[in-house]
């Protein structure tokens, strides 16, 4: 084999590596949706692994970092209801009216207005017990009536958003990574090289292209977890970047986490409209039920001479429905102090100071290896190429 092909080899070999490389970290993340014909085609494979991802995600955070009574463990009521309070009284009015002229329409219409005034002022009067109450009731029963587990695999799962923070987290080591390959292809191509100055078998160009891009991709994924503890080689500290770059990856995971996953909003969405509705709407039933009850006591000689109490359990009913309904309105203003009283990202940064090396790196390292089959085959295919083509040059 002619000594100009040889001394290519390496250099070849190394850009193999480099692009290969390259190749996978757009493929883990590009294109988000499928793109191709029939099964023939690339669909990113990040998103396409979300729902799986999300579940791992999901259950350490759930399991390792955070609880359902964590998140409400600091919540005020105190501070929270003056946080809602005139959004939480025109709920009450409307509420109140709205069930009343439903069960009731033509004896709560021919009621004197102030008579109905002074209905909805003793309702509101409660509105701090109210508040009280569902705070008690969310930390005594938060398991059962909030399934954050739930929540985050239904956030994660979007491929999007799940993109997005693997990218955040691992970006900067996987354009780092390609260098790395870069190396490993150059130290696999001066290997090649001498096994071709003694076999000059042309044919085995294609086997070493693919040799090379498959295991230069495969060095440049380790390098970025390994090795997990640091060790001394002289002055040199090795340690895997991810691992070196633990506290910025807390930031960026916690943070997402706490804007995106587990805000105010979200967990109050839930609660009104989500697989969490049926236990929240039976904690404000039984809120509803001891208000009403209580108010009916107050006003036993109203209540007798004009709606009776045949119609209350279906009243109380439709009341809890309507307060539910109206939840993520009451609580709107609220959603500042929710979020400082929750502290996701604080609860979720502490939780991930307590991993160990190999729970941490489940943040990440089941999703750089989504597809990891597929995508070897794919930079093997490459390599191949690129060693058939070298295998019809002239001087070959």
């Amino acid at each position: 084999m002619h000594w100009a092909v040889l001394l290519s080899i390496p250099l070849t070999a190394a850009a193999v590596g480099l692009a290969t490389r390259a190749l996978i970290v757009v493929l883990l993340f590009k294109p988000r949706k499928f793109l191709g014909v029939g099964p023939l085609g690339w669909y990113g494979a990040v998103p396409r692994s979300a729902g799986k991802l999300a579940a791992v995600n999901a259950d350490l955070l759930t399991g390792r970092m955070l609880t359902t009574q964590q998140l409400f463990a600091d919540v005020d009521p105190q501070r929270l209801f003056a946080e809602v309070e005139q959004p939480l009284l025109r709920t009450i009015d409307t509420v109140a009216h709205e069930t009343l002229a439903k069960h009731h329409p033509t004896v709560w219409e021919a009621l004197p207005l102030f008579v109905q005034d002074m209905v909805v002022k003793r309702l509101q009067a409660a509105a701090p017990w109210i508040v009280r109450e569902l705070v008690d009731r969310l930390r005594g029963h938060s398991d059962w009536v909030v399934d954050i587990r739930d929540i985050v695999l239904r956030r994660l799962s979007d491929p999007d958003r799940m993109s997005r923070l693997i990218r955040a987290m691992t970006i900067a080591d996987l354009r780092r990574s390609s260098v790395v390959a870069l190396g490993a292809g150059l130290l696999a191509g001066v290997v090649e090289a001498a096994v071709l100055a003694v076999v000059p078998w042309k044919l085995l160009l294609p086997v070493f292209g693919a040799a090379v891009a498959v295991s230069a991709c495969w060095v440049a994924a380790e390098w970025i977890f390994r090795p997990r503890r640091p060790h001394t080689v002289g002055r040199l500290l090795l340690r895997g970047p991810f691992h070196r770059r633990r506290a910025a990856i807390t930031k960026i995971y916690a943070g997402l986490v706490a804007e995106e996953v587990l805000t105010p909003a979200v967990l109050l969405d839930a609660l009104a409209n989500g697989v969490e509705r049926r236990q929240a709407r039976a904690v404000l039933e039984d809120i509803v039920d001891e208000l009403v009850d209580e108010q009916v006591r107050a006003l036993r000689t109203l209540v007798s001479a004009t709606i009776g109490t045949d119609q209350l359990p279906a009243m109380k009913r439709t009341a809890a429905a309507r307060a539910l309904e109206n939840l993520p309105y009451t609580a709107r203003p609220a959603h500042r102090y929710l979020g400082e009283a929750m502290a996701v990202q604080r609860r979720v940064s502490y939780g991930l100071a307590e991993l160990t090396d190999a729970e941490f790196e489940l943040l990440a390292r089941p999703a750089l290896q989504s597809a990891r089959w597929a995508l070897t085959v794919i930079v093997a295919v490459a390599g191949a190429a690129v060693g058939a083509i070298q295998m019809m040059l002239p001087l070959t």
